[in-house]
């Protein structure tokens, strides 16, 4: 499994007036110092800002991949449910006694 950090360059879904969404323009940067250059360059004005503005930092995000191999990778990177973690808890809690009791040895 591998982890990927990249920041992710968006643009406002409402070009005319910027109450839109942020949408993904495709475009990524590897590094967290280059994303807000690329966001406040007239280019990016150009092509992907508000109408008479530039971007500015809201219009980089952060963002986490996880590329996996395997189903397998997959299920064990899946976080842990709140459910789970209050069950995993309490068995915690439990000595051999109760556990034997409860049938879970």
């Amino acid at each position: 499994m591998k982890k990927l950090e990249y920041w992710e360059i968006t643009q406002n879904a409402d070009s005319t007036e910027g109450r839109g969404p942020s949408v993904a323009t495709g475009f990524a940067a590897t590094s967290k110092k280059v994303a807000p250059e690329i966001v406040k360059s007239p280019e990016y004005g150009k092509r992907f800002g508000v109408m008479g503005t530039k971007g500015n930092e809201y219009d980089v995000r952060e963002c986490v991949v996880l590329v996996v191999d395997s189903f397998q990778e997959f299920c064990d990177a899946l976080p842990i449910s709140v459910q789970e973690k209050a069950r995993l808890r309490a068995l915690s809690k439990l000595n051999d006694e109760d556990r034997k009791v409860l049938g879970l040895t």
